[in-house]
């Protein structure tokens, strides 16, 4: 009964978890303050590994690897945690017991060797710089970043600045090459943007850089895309720049609106046309751009644009944009207005300020539109209301006259009457002689499809089918796309269009009229549907028209 009792007690134990001895080591044996390094801890099992607290050591990633093997019958498993480790200070660093159940591995001390001072130490480096340390809420600081390679190194990253709430905006990358001590070194620049929005003290977190160095012989140096191929020795890389502090303070209590802390602001204005002139009914366009070195597009105000109520006023949308060079963000808002004034005489024009605060001279400042004192003259006559003048004469009177010039200049009269029949002779003669000779000639002319860019003629298409739909803003809309799909001036106005054309500057002041003035009458397009229909599609070329006339009909017809 004994042996049973003890194969029974043997049988029960057996099938508790146990785990087997547990074990840890390091892969490398010299160990540099910021090149990573790899701890391996192995068990038989898989369980939950309790890691503890590194001091100087930072663990960078980590990955569990399993395997199981058969041997001759017999069956082993062995399960791997690989954790990719740096050492953030030079000295004497120990790596506490790993602990899995109730086994625990043995602890390992490590002598970190000082990166500046050891030989063995790759010649990498990275270093970083924030100026200013004393900023306002919104004012713009640039973090630099500095990497030096003095081998191959593949596979690079670099994390970006990560501020939660903080925009950073990347101004520069410059990649180039210097000698110094013989030694060649690929050094990469790069410069970044960041607003503060808060006062108080900000923290720019450290910045991880990794990358795979190779570590070629002088043979393998000249195929260093081969080196992988050939067996060329590589090392992981992982550095960290040191975390940057900055001192946010709070905004002066002197600045006055809205809150634009920046080293240089400008407003400027421009008239369409110049010098712009005010009448009833016709549009003046105004165009205000703001631009401010040190600060983001997007925080530049709006601008209140109060105006009389004399005078209409249509906004076309903002345009925002930032551009940067490699120190400075500038930041843009241009937006056009159309003023149309409703009623003669004189109004002001309202000043436009904005309040923002000099960084250089560390005091408040305005950007600043003066005041405008403008003259409004009335409405231009209109054709139709222009009265005929009376030319009725008597019947008596038209026969007295009649009979006196008759008998003093009847010898003129009959001169030139001749000469006239003369010439009239002659053109009919010339007209019939020159069609012959071009039916005889072949037809060289070029072909306007060919000549025309496809953007213009379709440009030039919707104009007369916006014209066709009797619309007239639709119809100003078009003509002003067909005047920009030609015209050399990189933003041609609706003055422009009337300076192309001066024999069609009425109807299309009509039709500005009309859109943005209180004319209520009737708008005709067929006036301006001619007047296209007889230009080619780009009138810059000198060249037969563009639309056959079997279509211009049809155009005139369908209007």
């Amino acid at each position: 009964m004994r042996w049973l009792l003890g194969l029974f007690l043997l049988m029960m134990f057996s099938h508790q978890t146990v785990f087997a001895a547990l074990s840890s080591w390091v892969q490398g044996d010299v160990f540099v303050q910021g090149e990573a390094f790899e701890l391996i801890v192995e068990a038989e099992e898989d369980g939950d590994l309790q890691i503890p607290e590194m001091d100087g050591l930072k663990i960078l990633s980590r990955s569990t690897q399993s395997q199981t093997s058969i041997i001759n019958g017999s069956i082993s498993k062995a399960h791997r945690w690989i954790f990719t480790i740096l050492p953030n200070q030079a000295g004497v660093l120990r790596i506490p017991p790993f602990q899995l159940g109730n086994e625990q591995t043995e602890e390992i001390q490590l002598e970190i060797a000082d990166r500046k001072s050891h030989q063995m130490a790759l010649p990498i480096e990275i270093a970083a710089r924030v100026e200013p340390r004393q900023v306002y809420p919104q004012q713009q600081l640039v973090l630099e970043i500095r990497l030096e390679r003095g081998i191959p190194v593949e596979n690079e990253s670099l994390t970006p600045p990560d501020l939660p709430n903080v925009p950073v905006k990347l101004l520069d990358q410059q990649n180039e090459q210097q000698v110094r001590n013989g030694r060649r070194l690929n050094v990469t620049t790069l410069r970044y943007a960041i607003f503060p929005q808060e006062s108080g003290n900000l923290e720019i977190p450290a910045l991880t850089y990794q990358g795979d160095a190779i570590l070629a012989s002088k043979g393998q140096s000249l195929f260093q895309g081969l080196n992988r191929h050939l067996g060329a020795k590589t090392q992981r890389v992982v550095l960290q720049t040191p975390s940057q502090q900055v001192r946010v303070i709070p905004v002066p209590r002197d600045a006055q609106g809205w809150w634009l802390p920046a080293q240089e602001m400008v407003l400027q204005e421009q008239w369409d046309p110049n010098p712009p002139v005010f009448r009833v009914g016709d549009s003046v366009s105004r165009q205000i751009r703001l631009r401010a070195t040190g600060l983001l597009g997007e925080q530049l105000p709006e601008w209140n644009m109060s105006m009389p109520e004399s005078l209409k006023i249509y906004s076309d949308p903002a345009e925002v944009k930032t551009s940067n060079d490699n120190h400075w963000v500038t930041g843009e808002r241009f937006q056009s207005f159309a003023l149309v004034p409703t009623k003669p005489g004189k109004i002001k024009l309202p000043a436009i300020e904005i309040n923002w605060w000099n960084l250089q001279t560390n005091q408040p400042q305005v950007a600043r539109l003066p005041e405008r004192t403008i003259e409004i003259l009335p409405a231009a006559l209109a054709p139709t209301q222009l009265q005929p003048l009376d030319t009725t004469v008597t019947t008596s009177t038209a026969e007295r006259l009649a009979t006196q010039e008759m008998n003093t200049d009847s010898w003129l009269w009959q001169s030139i009457s001749a000469a006239l029949l003369a010439l009239w002779a002659g053109t009919i003669g010339l007209w019939f002689w020159t069609a012959k000779t071009q039916s005889a000639k072949p037809n060289n002319a070029p072909k306007a499809s060919q000549e025309e860019s496809p953007k213009v003629r379709q440009a030039y298409k919707d104009a007369l089918d916006a014209l066709r739909s009797g619309n007239a803003l639709r119809s100003r809309s078009a003509l002003m796309s067909w005047l920009r799909s030609w015209h050399p001036s990189p933003k041609p106005s609706w003055t422009d269009l009337c300076s192309e054309f001066p024999d069609a500057q009425a109807i299309l002041k009509d039709l500005d009229r009309y859109c943005y003035g209180k004319d209520s009458r009737h708008w005709d397009p067929s006036g301006l549907l001619n007047w296209l229909c007889e230009l080619p599609a780009n009138p810059t070329k000198k060249e037969p028209l563009s639309t056959p006339e079997s279509e211009r009909l049809w155009w005139r017809k369908s209007a």
